[in-house]
């Protein structure tokens, strides 16, 4: 893996989505760069990440920037704070060796507090990149009936679940079942079954 090239960031207590919109385009294109970016974004993902799973989630992603240049937008819940969104976005760039270019990733963590924790596809859809495939990875057992999942379901093209993190293992899958008409879905617990 090539190093990091840059890493530049943003951030705001009190954000709205055109101020992450903004900041998003501002950090790109900020006069005076000397490399010269590479958008080469191959998807939005998505994450659901509940406090539990915040520092597995962060390792994870450190891993997959330069393999698959994305927008990553991470949905840190926190329904019981007060209403508000708290925006964070990373520009992190990797040097294309024998080059002046730089491939970019961006990364955006909200922290959806009170109702906005309730309502994350009106701050997800202006986001999202346009003409490219939506994945939601969503960390813990999702809870199938609730508006929030079924509101990020509608604007994926498929879910990513790992059901190693599931208590309740045949119930949960009974569940998933009802949501393949809906999006294609990966369990990461699968893969791991590759190895046999």
């Amino acid at each position: 893996m090539a190093p990091v090239a840059q890493v530049e960031e943003w951030a705001d207590e009190c954000a709205s989505v055109v101020d992450i919109e903004q900041a998003l385009v501002g950090l790109r294109f900020r006069p005076g760069r000397e490399d010269r970016q590479l958008r080469t974004s191959v998807l939005t993902h998505l994450a659901w990440v509940p406090v539990e799973w915040q520092a597995a989630a962060t390792e994870t992603l450190s891993g997959l920037a330069e393999r698959h240049p994305s927008r990553t937008l991470l949905l840190f819940p926190q329904p019981e704070d007060d209403d508000g969104l708290a925006a964070r976005v990373l520009l992190e760039c990797h040097h294309l060796q024998g080059t002046e270019r730089s491939v970019c990733n961006e990364v955006v963590e909200l922290s959806l507090r009170g109702r906005r924790a309730e309502a994350p596809a009106t701050i997800v859809l202006p986001l999202l990149l346009p003409d490219l495939p939506v994945f939601l990875r969503w960390r813990g057992r999702p809870d199938f009936a609730s508006p929030v999942f079924e509101q990020l379901l509608g604007v994926v093209d498929r879910l990513v679940v790992d059901s190693a993190e599931w208590p309740d293992l045949s119930e949960s899958y009974a569940r998933l079942a009802t949501v393949f008409d809906r999006a294609a879905v990966s369990d990461i617990a699968w893969r791991r079954t590759l190895q046999w």
